[in-house]
C-alpha cells in the first residue's frame, strides 16, 4: 500500500484543518470562561459596593438648641442658625461648638429628667423616649398622642 502525492497532500490539508480547529475552540471556550468569571467577580463587587453605599438603618434626628437646630440624617448633619442653612458630611467636619451641642442633646436624650422626652426617626418609624426610660414606637406622625407633641414642641 503506497500513498501517492495527491492522498498525503490532502491528509495534510485535513490535518492542518483539524489543528486549526482545535485551536480556534479551545480560545473561544477560554474568552467565554473569562467572561463569565469576570461577570461574577464584577457582580460580587457591585453587590458590596451597593451595600457599603445604602447603610441598612436610615436615621434622622434633630436637635434644637436655643434656637439652634442640627438635623442628622445618616451621619450628615445640616445646621439651621439665624435661617442659614450649613451642610456637613460628618460630625467631625462640624465646629467643636455644634459637636458640643450634639453631645450634650444626645446625652440629654438618656439623663431621665422628669420632662426630657426624645423622638427619633429610623425607617420611618417614630421611637419617643419618655422621662422613665421607657421606649415606644408609632409607625405614624399622627398616632403619637397630642399631649407629648405639645410637650415636645415647646422644647
Amino acid at each position: 500500500m503506497q500513498i501517492d502525492d495527491f492522498e498525503f497532500l490532502l491528509i495534510l490539508i485535513a490535518t492542518l484543518f483539524f489543528i486549526v480547529f482545535l485551536s480556534w475552540l479551545i480560545i473561544k471556550t477560554r474568552a467565554k470562561l473569562k467572561n463569565i468569571s469576570s461577570k461574577t467577580t464584577s457582580t460580587k463587587k457591585e453587590k458590596i459596593i451597593n451595600f457599603k453605599k445604602e447603610p441598612a438603618i436610615s436615621v434622622f434626628e434633630k436637635f434644637d438648641y436655643l434656637g439652634t437646630k442640627i438635623y442628622n440624617n445618616d451621619g450628615k448633619y445640616t445646621v439651621v442658625e439665624d435661617d442659614v442653612y450649613r451642610n456637613f458630611n460628618s460630625i467631625n467636619e462640624l465646629p467643636s461648638r455644634y459637636q458640643k451641642m450634639v453631645l450634650e442633646m444626645q446625652t440629654q436624650k438618656f439623663d431621665g429628667r422628669k420632662d426630657s422626652y426624645y423622638m427619633e426617626n429610623k425607617n420611618g418609624t417614630y421611637y419617643i423616649v419618655f422621662p422613665d426610660g421607657s421606649k415606644k414606637n408609632y409607625k405614624n406622625y399622627n398616632d403619637i398622642p397630642e399631649k407629648i407633641k405639645k410637650i415636645m414642641s415647646s422644647k
